[in-house]
């Protein structure tokens, strides 16, 4: 298009000359309408420029842009408008390549598409907390790559010799059990070490429980652990695979043994 002379292609020449347009940069991304809204811009903006060039009365008028030497109207508004055009066009074709990239998208796993296995878990001298972690994590489907929040991609669980886990401390006789019978008055509590002597399987039932998501999905989750007293459990049929969780704890193993290793105090 030529108007008094000049054309866009001599005004886009210009402004290459000159490097008054910085490079585009992958933050200058623009929206299919923003681009849109910038384009039919710049063509009004060139049509405006040539008007204002045309009128007679700023015919030897200067403009002085920066970096530049002193232009007159016509190829000042000329430059202006083809800065715009060309900013325009970069981001354009940024937004082009960037449709035309594959883009990366979040698995969301199903329900149906969850394959469930069954580990074992022995609860032989394992801290009380540091195996409901453990265990929760299984549940939950935390240690596999398909998880999914909402959604129960967990495994099942079996723990056995729940009743020689153990307790830190001087928690078996100063941790406390509550428990309601939901009448005014009907709070009942009792200490960890007659719990486990008890009931160990509900100890460590309890402290799992707290540990998973308060709401259905936590309690069709917690239907996949089944806690024994001894060795002994009823689920060879789901071939369970044997994980010892006390090797992801070396310094408590070392802390353990440095214990054993000491002599007996007289009493």
């Amino acid at each position: 298009m030529a108007v008094l002379g000049w054309d866009v292609s001599k005004a886009v020449a210009l402004l290459s000359e000159h490097s008054a347009c910085p490079q585009p940069r992958a933050e200058n991304r623009a929206y299919p309408g923003c681009a849109r809204f910038a384009y039919f811009a710049g063509v009004w903006a060139c049509r405006l420029s040539c008007v204002f060039a045309a009128s007679r009365p700023l015919r030897g008028a200067q403009m002085v842009l920066p970096g530049m030497p002193a232009l007159t109207i016509r190829g000042g508004a000329l430059y202006l408008a083809a800065d715009l055009a060309v900013r325009c066009r970069s981001r354009i074709a940024l937004r082009n390549a960037s449709l035309s990239e594959t883009p990366m998208r979040t698995p969301s796993t199903r329900a149906a598409d969850v394959v469930r296995q069954w580990f074992i878990v022995d609860a032989t001298d394992m801290p009380l907390g540091r195996l409901a972690t453990e265990v929760a994590t299984i549940l939950m489907g935390k240690h596999r790559a398909l998880y999914t929040p909402h959604t129960d991609t967990g495994d099942g669980v079996v723990v056995v010799n729940a009743a020689k886990v153990k307790l830190s401390g001087q928690k078996l006789d100063k941790k406390l059990a509550y428990r309601h019978s939901g009448f005014p008055g009907g709070i009942r509590s009792e200490t960890y070490r007659s719990l486990i002597e008890r009931r160990p399987d509900f100890a460590i039932e309890k402290a799992v429980k707290g540990m998973l998501p308060k709401s259905s999905l936590g309690r069709g989750m917690l239907t996949k652990l089944k806690v024994y007293a001894d060795a002994n459990h009823p689920h060879a049929a789901q071939q369970p695979q044997s994980i010892d969780l006390r090797a992801r704890f070396p310094q408590q193993q070392a802390e353990a043994a440095a214990v054993k290793a000491q002599p007996a105090k007289a009493v």
